[in-house]
């Protein structure tokens, strides 16, 4: 960086070290949110299922309150954690991307080994041909295209 201006080199060093704290302060942010997110879905959760199970406006259906994947949960309980908080069923890409919001160092095949345990039991429902393959906790998906 010899032939930039020092003036550019200063801005983009100064650009960089904002952009760095910027960064920080929105994962503290998000963190913040999450956990809150995971709070009301606990509380939600131990709620009577005649209370959670209506709807809160005209012509929207319910839907039934479940617990947010948590850290300590086994990786089949995080996996269908994230499947029942999911609005649309879900390839194992984005499944995996969501455990991940919870479980940042999950090694993928623990992922893919608790989804293919789930279906077998019949715990999720899968749908589609290998490759284009999309998971919901059962009935889910019936929700999710119904609206």
């Amino acid at each position: 960086m010899t032939n930039v201006p020092s003036e550019v080199a200063d801005r983009l060093k100064q650009w960089t070290e904002e952009g760095a704290e910027l960064r920080q302060y929105l994962l503290h942010e998000r963190d913040k949110h999450m956990a809150a997110v995971k709070e009301i879905d606990t509380l939600l959760a131990g709620m009577p299922a005649h209370l959670t199970e209506k709807a809160d406006k005209p012509g929207v259906a319910p839907r039934k309150a479940t617990a947010a994947p948590m850290e300590g949960d086994s990786m089949p309980e995080t996996v269908k954690g994230v499947l029942a908080v999911a609005h649309k069923p879900m390839d194992s890409s984005e499944i995996i991307a969501a455990v991940k919001s919870v479980r940042a160092e999950v090694d993928e095949r623990l992922v893919h080994s608790a989804i293919y345990r789930l279906a077998k039991r019949g715990k999720i429902h899968a749908t589609g041909s290998k490759g284009s393959r999309r998971y919901a906790v059962e009935g889910k998906e019936r929700r999710a295209l119904n609206g």
